[in-house]
This record gives structure tokens, C-alpha cells and sequence, in this order.
């Protein structure tokens, strides 16, 4: 019968075949365009990349059987705070007119708004843990204000939510 290890020995700075450490939430990155640094350095929260593979069902007697179809991701949202000056705003409102200028009614074509981004999640000491190429970004869906003002809420800061939709997610 297989013995059981009952300490955390193999944890967090523990030595030997099987030590490890757990990554962390916070640290993290998500490298966007040039023109959108300032967005970057604000970052608050950022979900992970989500794949989904389609299926195609091959039905044969009193059977069927399954295999992979077409791969697709998810949408990823991220959270940043604005700055007193709404330059963050102003900066993911300027990607988004891009893909749909609300003031000629015009949408963009595809190369002029789509931008590849990078997500970073990273160990303690800055290394690289994983890196996501995030290919044919754009803005899907923005809420400058995050969850709208409240007087009660002094000590809060504003939180805008930016959706980005994308075509391929690619782990390096």
C-alpha cells in the first residue's frame, strides 16, 4: 500500500523531487498597444485566457462518437481606475471608435483596430511563469464609468471595465 505524505514539506520553499510553489493572482500583466500604457499601469483585475474546443458528433448504430471540431476562445475583461484626468478612459475610448465611431455611425475595418496584447502571469521575483499572445484584440465592450458614481462612496475609486474579444490565444 502506497504511503500517504502527510506534511507540506514539498510547498512554498520545501527541497527535493516535487517542490513547488504556487503562482499568485496579483502578479500579473497585460500588455496592450503602445498608445494604451497608461491603461496598463492601472490595471486592477484581468481574467485568464478560456478555450473551448467544438465537437462534431458522428453518429453509427445505436452509437455515437465524438471528435474535435473548431477552437474558440472566450472574451477577456479586465478592470483598471481611471485617473483624475479620464486619460485612461479617453485612451480605451480611442481603441474602441476604432472599431465603431459612434458619431459617424461608421465601423472600422478589421486591421485598423485589431492589436495583439500579451498576458503575463509572473512569479514573485518578475520571472515569467506564463506568457499568453492574445491575437486580433479589440474593443468589444467598455464602461468608462465602471459602476456609475456614489456619494456614499468617498473612498472608491472610479473602475472601468473593458472587454476585449479576440481571436486566437496562444501560451508560449
Amino acid at each position: 500500500m502506497a504511503e500517504v505524505p502527510l506534511t507540506a514539506c514539498h510547498i512554498a520553499g520545501g527541497k527535493g523531487t516535487g517542490a513547488f510553489e504556487p503562482r499568485r493572482k496579483n502578479n500579473f500583466v497585460l500588455i496592450l498597444p503602445a498608445a494604451y500604457q497608461l491603461v496598463q499601469k492601472t490595471l486592477q483585475t484581468c481574467n485568464s485566457p478560456s478555450l473551448n474546443l467544438g465537437e462534431v458528433g458522428i453518429p453509427y448504430g445505436n452509437e455515437e462518437k465524438y471528435v474535435a471540431a473548431a477552437g474558440r476562445v472566450e472574451e477577456l475583461g479586465f478592470t483598471c481606475f481611471d485617473d483624475l484626468d479620464g486619460n485612461v478612459a479617453t485612451a480605451l475610448y480611442s481603441w474602441y471608435i476604432r472599431g465603431y465611431d459612434p458619431q459617424t455611425g461608421k465601423v472600422g475595418l478589421a486591421k485598423d483596430y485589431k492589436e495583439d496584447c500579451t498576458l503575463i502571469s509572473a512569479k514573485p521575483n518578475g520571472e515569467t511563469a506564463l506568457e499568453w499572445k492574445l491575437e486580433g484584440c479589440w474593443v468589444k465592450k467598455l464602461t468608462p464609468m465602471g459602476d456609475g458614481f456614489n456619494y456614499s462612496s468617498g473612498d472608491q475609486m472610479v473602475m472601468i471595465s473593458c472587454t476585449l474579444r479576440y481571436d486566437k490565444a496562444i501560451l508560449r
